[in-house]
């Protein structure tokens, strides 16, 4: 009797280099002296670069006595093949990245949670906006983190995204990457 092996999504790793390759410091927002990426815009990028691609999340709660505690599953799911990443698990944080240090978390903190779970499986799947995370970028070549001039990539089953020499938002239309 044989074991089946489930298929896991996996992009590339050259993919993933020239993917973190993108400037994305223009869409960029700092708060809290933290430097992120909008969920939007990870969301548009993603949709640009991978277009059958999709984050799904799911929220999973328990009670331990009167308090409820929960956590976020997200991963990437490509809509044509169904195949999807490993999922990764993420604590429910306030703004300050911590942990919530509070019982019962609010709707509020779960859909914060829910975006920034989001951007992060993102950004360690496909490499988009992975370069804001990065504390030292020694152990790559200089030359890998350059824009590249066209970046089209879309799985053999899909249709083409469009190749372009930066990234395009629809929230910052204003804001030129490269």
């Amino acid at each position: 009797m044989s074991e089946d092996k489930f298929p896991v999504l996996t992009v590339p790793y050259e993919k993933i280099v020239e993917m973190m390759a993108i400037d994305v410091t223009g869409l960029a927002e700092t708060r809290m002296g933290l430097t992120y990426l909008p969920w939007a815009e990870a969301e548009l990028l993603l949709r640009q670069y991978f277009p059958t691609y999709k984050v799904v999340t799911e929220v999973s709660h328990w009670m331990v006595g009167e308090t409820r505690y929960c956590a976020i599953e997200a991963k990437i799911v490509d809509c044509v093949t169904g195949v999807a990443t490993l999922p990764e698990y993420f604590p429910v944080m306030d703004n300050g990245k911590q942990r919530l240090a509070k019982p019962n978390p609010t709707p509020r903190d779960i859909s914060d949670s829910i975006k920034r779970a989001s951007v992060k499986v993102i950004a360690r799947e496909t490499g988009i906006g992975l370069s804001l995370y990065r504390k030292e970028k020694d152990d790559l070549p200089e030359s890998q983190f350059h824009p590249a001039p066209s970046i089209g990539y879309a799985p053999e089953a899909s249709s083409t995204a469009p190749a372009s020499d930066a990234p395009k938002s629809r929230l910052n239309f204003s804001k030129k990457l490269v």
